[in-house]
This record gives C-alpha cells, structure tokens and sequence, in this order.
C-alpha cells in the first residue's frame, strides 16, 4: 500500500468475499485508491484479510466507522487502520537484540504495555494464524501486526501483538515460547520500547505497577474483538451515515449493503 494513513486492514473476511466485491462495497462510500487480499501460493485463495488504501485519512477512518462489523456472508468484518509504516522515522525494535525494527506502534495498539514480539515467521504465517492462535490466551487489544515490505507485501517473518492484562501475555511467552507455528520454531518475548533508554523492555516493573493502579481505579481496556465494542460499534452506524450525510452524500446507496448479512 502506498500510504499507511490512509489505508485500513480488514480481517475476518469471509472466503466467498472477492477483491470486486470489496471494492464495490467500500467504493460505495469512498474512492478506493487500491486492494490487496493476500492469497494463498497453492489454493490461490484469498487468506481472509486485506488492505484498503483510501484518498485520505478521514476516508480510512469514515470507512472503519461505517463498515466495522458489517456481516458479509454472517461474518462480521474486523477493521483497524493499518499501523505499519516502513518509511516512519520512528521505530520499533525487535524481541531478539538486533535492531531489526521497522514501522511505529500507535497508542491504541501499546494500550498498557503488554506488547509481544513475534520472531523467525514462516512467510505463509499471516495475521489471521497470529489471532486464532494467541487470542487462546487472552483479549487482543489489536489486531496482530506483520510486518511486511510495502511493495510487495511480503512477510518480514516478525510481528507484534498486544494483550489487555500482562496474566495473558506472560501465559503466552511460557506456553509458546519456542513451539512450532507452520513448522518453524517462532521466539516470542517482550518487545523494546520503541523509546526507551538502554534497550527497555515492554513489560517491566513500572508498566505492571501502572497496570495494577489503572485495574484498582477500575479502567479496563476495550479489547478490538470484544462484543461490547462490535455492539458499539454498530450502533453508531446509523448516526455515522447521518453525520456524513453531506460529505459522502451515499447512504441510500450504502443501505443496500447492509443487507449483505448471508450465511
């Protein structure tokens, strides 16, 4: 994708869902500059997620609103704007000491810090593998990040994710630290703060501590694939549409798409 403010991730796309449809649904509510579905090198299949580059940022962030939770063939769409950007002069190191680093992690995806670096990938590992099998361990606040080279889409054969509680990560570093993932042996740990000082660690003393004050005061963070956000989500729809009645002028035409909730 050429401009990652600009381009949104769409997962839990159902397999019967084509690039044209894609494009004809989401172009239904703002230009679509490109599509990229990934697909399978065997099958040629499409591997259930995707990435939408839109004219602007507020058409990415229109589009996420309008659309996030939409059921297409009684699967509801998962959407977030794409976090990775390999020409960011920020960057994010790796869990394994070399400064290997690419793209930024943005506030919603640091959430309190219980961030995981994902390494020695198999290229055919993608982001939906990435959830199906760390969400066992508890609630994502994001969507897993691979990070891939910006023209090809290519893997570079290490990700992100990040939990709600540092119970989940920690449980997910003992249970799968060293296993197998599509026959190559992955290593996870605690991502580098991008900021920190002396190669800091996400997951130290002081974020723990912090953790436990935010859960005594009674914060919780919103997990990205809670019900109650879907549900959220999906009530302000309406007033999205509303509110952006005179920038878009598409609702009548949007309402058609609502209706495709097959199964």
């Amino acid at each position: 994708m050429g401009n990652q403010d600009c381009t949104i991730y769409i997962g839990n796309i159902d397999p019967q869902v084509t690039e044209q449809l894609l494009f004809e649904l989401i172009s239904h509510i703002s230009p679509v500059v490109s599509i990229k579905m990934p697909k399978d090198r065997i099958t040629e299949l499409h591997q259930g997620y995707g990435f939408v580059e839109l004219r602007t940022s507020d058409d990415a962030e229109y589009v996420k609103q309008i659309y996030s939770g939409l059921r297409l063939y009684n699967k509801p769409l998962k959407i977030s704007r794409a976090t990775q950007d390999d020409n960011n002069n920020s960057s994010r190191s790796n869990g394994g000491g070399n400064n290997n680093t690419s793209g930024s992690i943005n506030s919603s995806f640091i959430g309190i810090g219980a961030i995981l670096y994902i390494g020695n990938l198999d290229e055919l590992v993608d982001e939906k593998i990435l959830f199906e099998t760390f969400s066992n361990f508890g609630n994502l606040i994001s969507n897993p990040i691979i990070e891939r080279d910006n023209i090809t889409g290519k893997s570079k054969n290490f990700g992100f994710i990040s939990y709600d509680s540092f119970e989940s990560s920690d449980k997910a570093i003992k249970e799968m630290n060293g296993k197998l993932i599509l026959n190559k042996q992955i290593k996870l740990d605690y991502a580098f703060k991008s900021n920190g000082k002396n190669r800091e660690k996400h997951g130290d003393k002081s974020e723990r501590l912090l953790a436990e004050k935010a859960k005594l005061n009674n914060f919780n963070l919103k997990a990205s694939n809670s019900s109650s956000q879907q549900t959220s989500t999906n009530s302000n729809i309406n007033n999205n549409n509303n509110n952006n009645h005179n920038k878009h002028n598409n609702n009548n035409n949007n309402n058609s798409f609502q209706n495709i909730r097959l199964g």
